[in-house]
Protein backbone atom coordinates (compact mmCIF):
# COMPACT_ATOMS: atom_id res chain seq x y z
CA UNK A 1 0.00 0.00 0.00
CA UNK A 2 2.98 2.34 0.50
CA UNK A 3 4.61 1.54 -2.83
CA UNK A 4 1.43 1.86 -4.89
CA UNK A 5 0.81 5.20 -6.59
CA UNK A 6 1.47 8.75 -5.50
CA UNK A 7 -1.91 9.54 -3.95
CA UNK A 8 -1.89 10.99 -0.46
CA UNK A 9 -4.19 8.29 0.87
CA UNK A 10 -1.82 5.51 -0.19
CA UNK A 11 0.98 6.46 2.20
CA UNK A 12 -1.43 7.11 5.07
CA UNK A 13 -3.12 3.76 4.52
CA UNK A 14 0.16 1.85 4.61
CA UNK A 15 1.51 3.68 7.64
CA UNK A 16 -1.73 3.17 9.54
CA UNK A 17 -1.76 -0.53 8.65
CA UNK A 18 1.75 -1.16 9.97
CA UNK A 19 1.17 0.86 13.14
CA UNK A 20 -2.08 -1.01 13.73
CA UNK A 21 -0.29 -4.30 13.18
CA UNK A 22 2.16 -3.31 15.90
CA UNK A 23 -0.64 -2.55 18.35
CA UNK A 24 -2.26 -5.89 17.56
CA UNK A 25 0.99 -7.79 17.98
CA UNK A 26 1.92 -6.22 21.31
CA UNK A 27 -1.53 -6.03 22.91
CA UNK A 28 -3.82 -8.67 21.43
CA UNK A 29 -1.78 -11.65 20.18
CA UNK A 30 -0.04 -12.36 23.53
CA UNK A 31 -3.36 -11.65 25.27
CA UNK A 32 -5.26 -14.16 23.14
CA UNK A 33 -2.51 -16.75 23.56
CA UNK A 34 -2.55 -16.36 27.35
CA UNK A 35 -6.36 -16.57 27.47
CA UNK A 36 -6.50 -19.64 25.22
CA UNK A 37 -3.57 -21.46 26.84
CA UNK A 38 -4.12 -25.07 27.84
CA UNK A 39 -4.95 -25.58 31.53
CA UNK A 40 -4.69 -21.78 32.03
CA UNK A 41 -0.88 -22.00 31.96
CA UNK A 42 0.61 -18.48 31.55
CA UNK A 43 2.90 -17.63 28.66
CA UNK A 44 6.63 -17.65 29.29
CA UNK A 45 8.43 -15.13 27.05
CA UNK A 46 12.19 -14.82 27.40
CA UNK A 47 12.79 -11.49 29.08
CA UNK A 48 16.07 -10.72 27.32
CA UNK A 49 14.71 -11.44 23.84
CA UNK A 50 11.50 -9.53 24.50
CA UNK A 51 13.42 -6.53 25.83
CA UNK A 52 15.59 -6.55 22.71
CA UNK A 53 12.55 -6.56 20.42
CA UNK A 54 10.80 -3.81 22.39
CA UNK A 55 13.86 -1.54 22.30
CA UNK A 56 14.36 -1.92 18.55
CA UNK A 57 10.65 -1.46 17.92
CA UNK A 58 10.61 1.69 20.05
CA UNK A 59 13.62 3.10 18.17
CA UNK A 60 11.96 2.49 14.80
CA UNK A 61 8.71 4.11 15.97
CA UNK A 62 10.65 7.20 17.08
CA UNK A 63 12.20 7.48 13.61
CA UNK A 64 8.73 7.17 12.09
CA UNK A 65 7.35 9.83 14.43
CA UNK A 66 10.16 12.22 13.48
CA UNK A 67 9.44 11.61 9.80
CA UNK A 68 5.76 12.44 10.29
CA UNK A 69 6.51 15.56 12.35
CA UNK A 70 8.92 16.98 9.74
CA UNK A 71 8.68 15.43 6.28
CA UNK A 72 9.49 11.95 5.04
CA UNK A 73 12.99 11.95 3.54
CA UNK A 74 15.47 9.43 2.22
CA UNK A 75 17.44 9.78 5.46
CA UNK A 76 14.51 8.34 7.40
CA UNK A 77 14.27 5.36 5.06
CA UNK A 78 18.00 4.67 5.23
CA UNK A 79 17.98 5.02 9.02
CA UNK A 80 15.17 2.48 9.32
CA UNK A 81 17.08 0.05 7.10
CA UNK A 82 20.18 0.61 9.25
CA UNK A 83 18.18 -0.16 12.41
CA UNK A 84 17.01 -3.41 10.85
CA UNK A 85 20.60 -4.27 9.89
CA UNK A 86 21.70 -3.76 13.48
CA UNK A 87 18.75 -5.85 14.70
CA UNK A 88 19.66 -8.76 12.42
CA UNK A 89 23.29 -8.53 13.57
CA UNK A 90 22.23 -8.64 17.22
CA UNK A 91 19.87 -11.50 16.45
CA UNK A 92 22.63 -13.56 14.82
CA UNK A 93 25.58 -12.75 17.07
CA UNK A 94 24.03 -11.48 20.30
CA UNK A 95 24.27 -14.80 22.12
CA UNK A 96 27.89 -15.25 21.06
CA UNK A 97 28.82 -11.75 22.21
CA UNK A 98 27.05 -12.34 25.52
CA UNK A 99 28.91 -15.63 26.06
CA UNK A 100 32.22 -14.00 25.15
CA UNK A 101 31.52 -11.11 27.54
CA UNK A 102 30.71 -13.56 30.33
CA UNK A 103 34.06 -15.24 29.72
CA UNK A 104 35.82 -11.87 29.69
CA UNK A 105 34.28 -10.93 33.05
CA UNK A 106 35.29 -14.31 34.46
CA UNK A 107 38.94 -13.97 33.44
CA UNK A 108 39.34 -10.24 34.21
CA UNK A 109 37.17 -9.57 37.24
CA UNK A 110 40.16 -9.76 39.63
CA UNK A 111 43.13 -9.25 37.33
CA UNK A 112 45.90 -11.81 37.64
CA UNK A 113 44.25 -13.43 40.66
CA UNK A 114 41.42 -14.66 38.47
CA UNK A 115 43.80 -16.88 36.54
CA UNK A 116 44.71 -18.69 39.79
CA UNK A 117 41.06 -19.53 40.52
CA UNK A 118 39.27 -22.57 39.11
CA UNK A 119 37.73 -21.70 35.76
CA UNK A 120 34.05 -22.14 34.98
CA UNK A 121 34.38 -21.72 31.22
CA UNK A 122 32.95 -24.31 28.87
CA UNK A 123 36.36 -25.61 27.72
CA UNK A 124 37.76 -25.81 31.28
CA UNK A 125 40.52 -23.22 30.78
CA UNK A 126 40.96 -19.73 32.20
CA UNK A 127 42.76 -18.46 29.12
CA UNK A 128 41.04 -15.45 27.61
CA UNK A 129 40.09 -15.70 23.94
CA UNK A 130 39.54 -12.92 21.45
CA UNK A 131 36.02 -12.55 20.17
CA UNK A 132 37.13 -13.71 16.71
CA UNK A 133 38.52 -16.95 18.16
CA UNK A 134 35.46 -17.39 20.36
CA UNK A 135 33.12 -16.92 17.40
CA UNK A 136 35.13 -19.36 15.28
CA UNK A 137 34.84 -22.05 17.94
CA UNK A 138 31.13 -21.35 18.35
CA UNK A 139 30.63 -21.51 14.59
CA UNK A 140 32.26 -24.92 14.45
CA UNK A 141 29.60 -26.20 16.83
CA UNK A 142 26.59 -24.55 15.15
CA UNK A 143 25.00 -25.10 11.77
CA UNK A 144 22.58 -22.16 11.82
CA UNK A 145 21.58 -19.62 14.43
CA UNK A 146 17.95 -19.88 13.31
CA UNK A 147 18.03 -23.69 13.47
CA UNK A 148 19.45 -23.56 17.00
CA UNK A 149 16.86 -20.97 18.05
CA UNK A 150 14.14 -23.16 16.53
CA UNK A 151 15.35 -26.18 18.52
CA UNK A 152 15.50 -24.08 21.68
CA UNK A 153 11.95 -22.78 21.28
CA UNK A 154 10.60 -26.27 20.66
CA UNK A 155 11.51 -27.14 24.25
CA UNK A 156 9.35 -24.35 25.72
CA UNK A 157 6.19 -26.52 26.01
CA UNK A 158 8.17 -28.83 28.30
CA UNK A 159 8.82 -25.83 30.56
CA UNK A 160 5.26 -24.48 30.40
CA UNK A 161 3.22 -27.67 30.73
CA UNK A 162 5.76 -30.25 31.87
CA UNK A 163 4.83 -32.62 29.04
CA UNK A 164 5.25 -32.97 25.32
CA UNK A 165 2.31 -31.42 23.41
CA UNK A 166 0.06 -33.67 21.41
CA UNK A 167 -1.34 -32.04 18.26
CA UNK A 168 -3.95 -34.75 17.74
CA UNK A 169 -5.34 -35.53 21.15
CA UNK A 170 -8.59 -37.50 20.65
CA UNK A 171 -9.76 -36.75 24.19
CA UNK A 172 -9.66 -32.98 23.70
CA UNK A 173 -13.00 -31.54 22.49
CA UNK A 174 -13.09 -29.67 19.21
CA UNK A 175 -13.19 -25.91 19.74
CA UNK A 176 -15.16 -23.33 17.78
CA UNK A 177 -11.89 -21.94 16.42
CA UNK A 178 -10.95 -25.32 15.00
CA UNK A 179 -14.37 -25.64 13.35
CA UNK A 180 -13.98 -22.22 11.76
CA UNK A 181 -10.52 -23.14 10.52
CA UNK A 182 -11.89 -26.32 8.94
CA UNK A 183 -14.64 -24.42 7.10
CA UNK A 184 -12.24 -21.73 5.89
CA UNK A 185 -9.78 -24.37 4.70
CA UNK A 186 -12.49 -25.97 2.58
CA UNK A 187 -13.57 -22.65 1.04
CA UNK A 188 -10.04 -21.42 0.37
CA UNK A 189 -8.65 -24.75 -0.85
CA UNK A 190 -8.17 -23.62 -4.50
CA UNK A 191 -6.23 -20.53 -3.43
CA UNK A 192 -4.20 -22.56 -0.94
CA UNK A 193 -3.32 -25.04 -3.68
CA UNK A 194 -1.98 -22.29 -5.94
CA UNK A 195 0.04 -20.77 -3.09
CA UNK A 196 1.47 -24.18 -2.14
CA UNK A 197 2.67 -24.68 -5.72
CA UNK A 198 4.31 -21.25 -5.97
CA UNK A 199 5.73 -21.22 -2.41
CA UNK A 200 7.82 -24.32 -1.59
CA UNK A 201 7.67 -25.63 1.97
CA UNK A 202 10.99 -24.35 3.33
CA UNK A 203 10.40 -24.96 7.02
CA UNK A 204 13.33 -26.10 9.11
CA UNK A 205 14.04 -29.84 8.81
CA UNK A 206 11.84 -30.09 5.69
CA UNK A 207 13.21 -31.59 2.41
CA UNK A 208 13.08 -28.24 0.57
CA UNK A 209 14.51 -26.13 3.38
CA UNK A 210 17.18 -24.68 1.05
CA UNK A 211 14.53 -23.15 -1.23
CA UNK A 212 13.75 -20.38 1.24
CA UNK A 213 14.79 -17.59 -1.23
CA UNK A 214 12.14 -18.81 -3.70
CA UNK A 215 9.53 -18.96 -0.97
CA UNK A 216 10.47 -15.49 0.25
CA UNK A 217 10.14 -13.89 -3.20
CA UNK A 218 6.91 -15.73 -4.00
CA UNK A 219 5.32 -14.84 -0.66
CA UNK A 220 6.38 -11.22 -1.12
CA UNK A 221 4.62 -11.19 -4.51
CA UNK A 222 1.43 -12.65 -3.03
CA UNK A 223 1.43 -10.14 -0.16
CA UNK A 224 1.95 -7.28 -2.63
CA UNK A 225 -1.00 -8.45 -4.72
CA UNK A 226 -3.26 -8.76 -1.67
CA UNK A 227 -2.16 -5.34 -0.40
CA UNK A 228 -2.93 -3.79 -3.78
CA UNK A 229 -6.48 -5.19 -3.79
CA UNK A 230 -7.17 -4.16 -0.19
CA UNK A 231 -5.73 -0.71 -0.85
CA UNK A 232 -8.04 -0.17 -3.83
CA UNK A 233 -11.09 -1.16 -1.78
CA UNK A 234 -10.20 1.09 1.16
CA UNK A 235 -9.42 4.02 -1.15
CA UNK A 236 -12.91 3.67 -2.59
CA UNK A 237 -14.44 3.74 0.89
CA UNK A 238 -12.46 6.86 1.78
CA UNK A 239 -13.66 8.57 -1.40
CA UNK A 240 -17.29 7.70 -0.61
CA UNK A 241 -16.94 9.06 2.93
CA UNK A 242 -15.29 12.25 1.61
CA UNK A 243 -12.98 12.21 4.63
CA UNK A 244 -9.32 11.78 3.57
CA UNK A 245 -8.17 11.62 7.19
CA UNK A 246 -10.10 8.35 7.62
CA UNK A 247 -7.58 6.55 5.40
CA UNK A 248 -5.17 6.14 8.30
CA UNK A 249 -7.91 4.78 10.55
CA UNK A 250 -9.01 2.23 7.94
CA UNK A 251 -5.41 1.10 7.70
CA UNK A 252 -5.16 0.92 11.48
CA UNK A 253 -8.42 -0.93 12.10
CA UNK A 254 -9.20 -2.91 8.93
CA UNK A 255 -6.01 -3.54 6.95
CA UNK A 256 -3.96 -4.27 10.07
CA UNK A 257 -6.68 -6.51 11.44
CA UNK A 258 -6.87 -8.43 8.18
CA UNK A 259 -3.10 -8.83 8.14
CA UNK A 260 -2.91 -10.03 11.74
CA UNK A 261 -5.89 -12.41 11.68
CA UNK A 262 -3.85 -15.25 10.08
CA UNK A 263 -1.03 -14.69 12.57
CA UNK A 264 -3.51 -14.64 15.44
CA UNK A 265 -5.17 -17.87 14.27
CA UNK A 266 -1.79 -19.57 13.87
CA UNK A 267 -0.77 -18.32 17.31
CA UNK A 268 -3.96 -19.67 18.87
CA UNK A 269 -3.50 -23.01 17.12
CA UNK A 270 0.07 -23.18 18.38
CA UNK A 271 -1.19 -22.29 21.87
CA UNK A 272 -3.58 -25.25 21.85
CA UNK A 273 -0.59 -27.45 20.99
CA UNK A 274 1.56 -26.00 23.77
CA UNK A 275 3.66 -23.57 21.69
CA UNK A 276 1.99 -20.35 22.76
CA UNK A 277 5.18 -18.64 23.89
CA UNK A 278 6.95 -19.37 20.62
CA UNK A 279 4.00 -18.05 18.58
CA UNK A 280 3.68 -14.85 20.63
CA UNK A 281 7.42 -14.15 20.44
CA UNK A 282 7.35 -14.63 16.67
CA UNK A 283 4.53 -12.10 16.25
CA UNK A 284 6.35 -9.53 18.38
CA UNK A 285 9.65 -9.88 16.55
CA UNK A 286 8.03 -9.57 13.12
CA UNK A 287 6.91 -6.00 13.85
CA UNK A 288 10.49 -4.73 13.56
CA UNK A 289 10.79 -5.85 9.96
CA UNK A 290 7.31 -4.41 9.30
CA UNK A 291 8.43 -0.90 10.25
CA UNK A 292 12.10 -0.93 9.27
CA UNK A 293 11.81 -2.73 5.93
CA UNK A 294 8.11 -2.03 5.28
CA UNK A 295 8.80 1.71 5.52
CA UNK A 296 12.52 2.03 4.92
CA UNK A 297 12.76 0.22 1.58
CA UNK A 298 9.65 1.72 -0.13
CA UNK A 299 10.41 5.21 1.14
CA UNK A 300 14.00 5.07 -0.07
CA UNK A 301 13.04 3.78 -3.52
CA UNK A 302 10.12 6.19 -3.88
CA UNK A 303 12.10 9.25 -2.78
CA UNK A 304 14.96 8.47 -5.13
CA UNK A 305 12.47 7.93 -7.99
CA UNK A 306 9.87 10.68 -7.46
CA UNK A 307 11.27 12.74 -4.59
CA UNK A 308 8.14 12.74 -2.41
CA UNK A 309 6.01 10.44 -0.22
CA UNK A 310 2.76 12.41 0.14
CA UNK A 311 0.65 12.31 3.30
CA UNK A 312 -2.34 14.61 3.77
CA UNK A 313 -2.20 16.99 6.78
CA UNK A 314 -5.25 15.39 8.41
CA UNK A 315 -3.82 11.90 8.04
CA UNK A 316 -0.46 13.11 9.36
CA UNK A 317 -2.09 14.32 12.59
CA UNK A 318 -3.89 11.00 13.01
CA UNK A 319 -0.75 8.97 12.28
CA UNK A 320 1.34 11.02 14.70
CA UNK A 321 -1.26 10.31 17.38
CA UNK A 322 -1.11 6.57 16.68
CA UNK A 323 2.71 6.63 16.57
CA UNK A 324 2.77 8.31 19.98
CA UNK A 325 0.47 5.57 21.32
CA UNK A 326 2.77 2.88 19.92
CA UNK A 327 5.80 4.60 21.41
CA UNK A 328 4.02 4.83 24.77
CA UNK A 329 3.20 1.11 24.67
CA UNK A 330 6.82 0.26 23.86
CA UNK A 331 8.09 2.60 26.61
CA UNK A 332 5.79 1.18 29.28
CA UNK A 333 6.54 -2.40 28.29
CA UNK A 334 10.29 -1.79 28.09
CA UNK A 335 10.36 0.00 31.46
CA UNK A 336 8.40 -2.82 33.06
CA UNK A 337 10.80 -5.43 31.64
CA UNK A 338 13.87 -3.54 32.86
CA UNK A 339 12.32 -2.99 36.31
CA UNK A 340 11.39 -6.67 36.60
CA UNK A 341 14.85 -7.70 35.45
CA UNK A 342 16.53 -5.67 38.21
CA UNK A 343 14.49 -7.37 40.91
CA UNK A 344 16.33 -9.83 43.19
CA UNK A 345 16.25 -13.39 41.85
CA UNK A 346 14.46 -12.23 38.71
CA UNK A 347 13.31 -14.96 36.37
CA UNK A 348 14.61 -15.10 32.82
CA UNK A 349 11.01 -15.34 31.62
CA UNK A 350 8.33 -12.68 31.35
CA UNK A 351 5.09 -14.20 32.63
CA UNK A 352 1.83 -13.20 30.90
CA UNK A 353 -1.19 -14.69 32.65
CA UNK A 354 -4.87 -14.41 31.80
CA UNK A 355 -5.37 -11.28 33.93
CA UNK A 356 -2.62 -9.36 32.16
CA UNK A 357 -3.86 -10.67 28.83
CA UNK A 358 -7.39 -9.40 29.45
CA UNK A 359 -6.03 -6.00 30.51
CA UNK A 360 -3.96 -5.71 27.31
CA UNK A 361 -6.94 -6.73 25.17
CA UNK A 362 -9.17 -4.12 26.82
CA UNK A 363 -6.50 -1.44 26.24
CA UNK A 364 -6.44 -2.24 22.51
CA UNK A 365 -10.23 -2.10 22.20
CA UNK A 366 -10.32 1.21 24.08
CA UNK A 367 -7.65 2.74 21.82
CA UNK A 368 -9.40 1.64 18.60
CA UNK A 369 -12.79 2.86 19.85
CA UNK A 370 -11.40 6.25 20.89
CA UNK A 371 -9.54 6.79 17.61
CA UNK A 372 -12.61 5.76 15.62
CA UNK A 373 -14.84 8.24 17.45
CA UNK A 374 -12.31 11.06 16.97
CA UNK A 375 -11.82 10.24 13.29
CA UNK A 376 -15.47 10.15 12.26
CA UNK A 377 -16.32 13.10 14.51
CA UNK A 378 -14.06 15.20 12.27
CA UNK A 379 -11.38 15.91 14.87
CA UNK A 380 -8.53 15.17 12.47
CA UNK A 381 -10.43 16.42 9.41
CA UNK A 382 -10.23 19.95 10.73
CA UNK A 383 -6.46 19.97 10.27
CA UNK A 384 -6.67 19.53 6.49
Amino acid sequence: AIVRGNQESDAALGIGAILGSGLLAFLTVPALCSIASVNKVPLLLKRRHLTRDVLFYGASVLVLLHALRTSISAAHGLLLLAIYGVYVTVLCYGDQVRSWYSQWRLTHRAGVAAALEPSNTSDGTAEFQSFREFRRKASDQKSSVFRDRYDEELALPLIETGSTPSPTDPTRPTSVLQNIQTDLAAVLWPLKRVIDVTCPDCRIYQPRENLYPVTFLASFAWVSLASFVVGCVVDRWVALLQNPSSSGFFGLALVALGAEVPDAINALTATYRGYGSMAAASCLGSQIINICVGFGLPWTLTLFATGVVPVSPGSAVFLKTVACINAAVATVLGSWLVWQGRAPEASQYCIIDRTRGMAALQCYLAVILLLGVLTFAGTFKGHI
